[in-house]
Order: C-alpha cells, then structure tokens, then sequence
C-alpha cells in the first residue's frame, strides 16, 4: 500500500469526505468539516485513491507541531473499505513524523477477540491487555470504553433492560418535567451549557462547541433537544450528532432544578422512543466518570472498545509547555519549537 502524509492543504476535501462515507466504520469525527473546526491544522496519511485515511489532528497551539486528540472528538484512527490488518497499523503510525501526545482509534480497528478487554490484542508485538504497552513503537496502547445502545428493538423490548434505578428516575422526571422538544437556536443551547455545565469549560471551548452544533444543524446531521417545565424553561438540553446509523450524545446538561427533576433521563427516554426499531445505534461516548457511566448503563448499554494511544513523556512535556507560555511566551514558543524539531527527527 502506497502511503503518504498530506498537510492539510493539500488534502482534496471532497475525495475524503467520499472515502469516510464508503469506510468500514464510516465517523462524523473524521469528516473534513468537523476536523477543520476541531482540528484547523490536521494532516493525514492517506493512499493514492483515498481508499485508506488516517487523520492526525495536529496541534500547534504553543508553537510545537503535536499530535493531540481534539476536545469533542472521540474516535479518529484508520478509515477504510476493509477492516485494517494489525501490521497496517504499526506501518501507519510509523509514518507519522509529528510527535504523538495521545490519539485515539476506532472501534473497528480491535481485530478479532482483542474488543474484550481480557483478552490480548493479536498482532500487535508486545502487547499486554492490562498496560497495553507496544514497546517496538515506543508508545502505548490502551483500551477505552465506549457505551452504546443499538435501537434495534422496540421502546417496550428495550425498556426490559432498564435498571431498576433508572426507571425510578424516569417515574420521577415524568411526575416532575413538562415535556421534551426539539431546540432550533444554537445560542440557548450554548447559554444554558455555559450556566449549567456541571465541568468547568473555557469560553474558546464553548467557541468550538457552537461551531460544531452550528455547522451540524445547518447540515441536517444534528439536533437540539429540551426538557421544560411547566413554565417553558429549560431544565436540561442535548446535543446530538445523527449520521451515519449513529446518534452521538456530544453534550448534555442539567440545571440544579433538571437534576432533582431528573430531566436529562427524560431526554434520553424520549430519544430512545424515537429512534427505536430503527436499527440505528445511540452511541452515549462513553466516559471514564463512574457516575455518568452508570447512567448510560442504566438503560441497557453495551461497552464497545477502542484504542488509545499515548506518549507519556510528551503529555508531561505538553503540560509543563502550557506553564512556561502563560509565564513566558516568547521563551516557551522559542523552547518549543527547537524540541518538537529534535522529536519530530527523532521520530523518523
């Protein structure tokens, strides 16, 4: 396979749109217009025909040319017709001459019996499931959790599977909450994500987020949806990605009301309605939060993994970067860009 590393101008935007589409697991993540938001720098390795696509979302925020998984990106890795071979992987990400931080895969990239976490990873030399080390490649691997609901059932096969736990707060938000509709401004959405959020988020964080919903809506491949009380106010808001056979639940909050009223298992409930018999998939995103991942449990989800990889030396480099920027800015760019030189040549 004929392989090669294209900056981002030189990638024809509309080959790789057709080459993420007619992929094994074809993502929303991956498509150029949700790169160019999340990732304005990304190159990629790619084929001849497009067949096979890998983008690197680059990062050059402190003046290093760095590999980083992009905020509101989960998934990247290999996109291709055919379910990649182990050997493709390591030829591919030995191509890649820009330091890798961390960046994660897709799930279609766990070969076999390797989507289970007990089990080891075939193909892959040096490979343990408990540290997921590949020491030929001078990274690390790991396997991350994903949840996810396939809605091939009906609502009422579908509710059988429900936790106990998350059927009394579905009773609760039914007594409690108004109803739940569908949201067109993206600026209440944002607004209410910003007062609500229950993480700290910057405001350029919030910037990126209502590019994308912005884009998605404009583009018919996402939505908004609120759960009011009696009065019209939003207790909770979710933003969902819809393509591809996959319903992707970006961003959710809850206002201090939405969380005694239970408002966001309202949202989720009333999606599930929707789309079940469907056969599309509700992908939640996982999380590595116990609480949040017991919720999307709660309605019967399934774990999906995918891997991550990570350069643990350069995650401290990136962290201790940011702190010499915001005290010195013009030393930490200058400091930053001699070592990502030494590492990008040191990565060849």
């Amino acid at each position: 396979m004929d392989l090669r590393l294209l900056k981002n101008k030189e990638i024809n935007r509309e080959l790789w749109d057709k080459g993420i589409a007619s992929s094994h697991l074809p993502l929303i993540y991956a498509e150029s217009w949700y790169l160019d938001i999340c990732s304005p720098d990304w190159s990629a390795i790619v084929d001849v025909d497009y067949g096979f696509l890998f983008p690197l979302p680059v990062n050059r925020s402190i003046g290093l040319s760095l590999v980083m998984q992009p905020l509101f990106v989960q998934q990247l890795g290999i996109f291709s017709k055919e379910v990649p071979y182990p050997m493709t992987l390591i030829d591919t990400l030995q191509k890649i001459c820009y330091p890798v931080v961390n960046l994660n895969g897709n799930s279609s990239m766990m070969v076999g019996s390797a989507k289970q976490r007990s089990e080891n990873l075939p193909g892959i030399p040096e490979y343990n499931s408990t540290k997921g080390v590949i020491s030929q490649l001078g990274r690390s691997v790991r396997l991350k959790e994903n949840c996810i609901l396939p809605l091939t059932s009906t609502y009422e096969q579908l509710a059988v599977n429900f936790s106990d736990n998350c059927r009394r707060n579905l009773k609760i938000s039914k007594q409690k909450s108004f109803g739940t509709g569908p949201c067109n401004s993206s600026d209440q959405f944002i607004d209410f994500t910003k007062k609500h959020l229950n993480y700290s988020i910057s405001d350029k964080d919030l910037r990126l987020l209502k590019g994308i919903v912005d884009e998605a809506l404009q583009r018919s491949c996402g939505f908004i949806i609120s759960c009011d009380n009696s009065k019209g106010e939003p207790l909770a808001m979710a933003f969902f990605l819809n393509k591809y056979g996959r319903l992707t639940f970006l961003s959710g909050s809850s206002s201090l009301q939405g969380l005694e009223y239970r408002s966001m298992f309202a949202i989720i409930d009333n999606v599930i309605r929707e789309y079940a018999g469907t056969g599309i998939i509700l992908d939640f995103e996982g999380s590595d939060l116990s609480g949040v991942r017991r919720f999307y449990e709660g309605f019967g989800s399934q774990k999906e993994y995918y891997p991550a990889f990570e350069n643990h030396l350069l995650l401290r480099l990136w962290n201790l970067f940011r702190r010499v920027k915001k005290q010195h800015k013009k030393s930490g760019v200058r400091l930053s860009f001699n070592i990502s030189n030494y590492l990008c040549n040191k990565n060849r």
